[in-house]
């Protein structure tokens, strides 16, 4: 079984108290206080993927969550690979994760989510 999306992976337990976070924490929620939350789940499902002894099929999201982990530094492969997830969880929950800035410009709570796992273990005062 192919497994294509974080439910999958996870599992609907899981995945459905992600979405019910979600509904309640973005529509009053801080874009920096939510994407690590979010950050947060996709390390979790990269766990789950690491714990888990299947060896994915290659056309899968447990297969490019491992190849990111093993090899991949390429932060653009890394939001390709990640960023539809994380919309999709966002569609999911049925909330907004396009927001406006008080300057009137554009950003998405899911592409800060994406840096935010791929810069988790980075940190500025090492």
């Amino acid at each position: 079984m192919k497994k294509k999306t974080l439910a999958d992976v996870v599992g609907k337990p899981t995945y459905d108290v992600w979405i019910e976070m979600l509904r309640k924490l973005v529509p009053g929620g801080r874009t920096h206080r939510l994407a690590p939350i979010v950050a947060g789940m996709l390390h979790y499902t990269l766990n789950t993927v690491l714990k888990s002894n299947d060896h994915p099929p290659k056309n899968s999201i447990a297969y490019s969550l491992l190849k990111i982990d093993e090899e991949c530094d390429d932060g653009g492969v890394v939001m390709k690979t990640l960023l539809p997830l994380v919309t999709q969880l966002f569609k999911d929950a049925n909330v907004k994760y396009v927001r406006t800035s008080s300057h009137d410009k554009r950003y998405s709570i899911a592409e800060t989510a994406v840096h935010e796992f791929i810069n988790w273990y980075n940190y500025p005062w090492e």
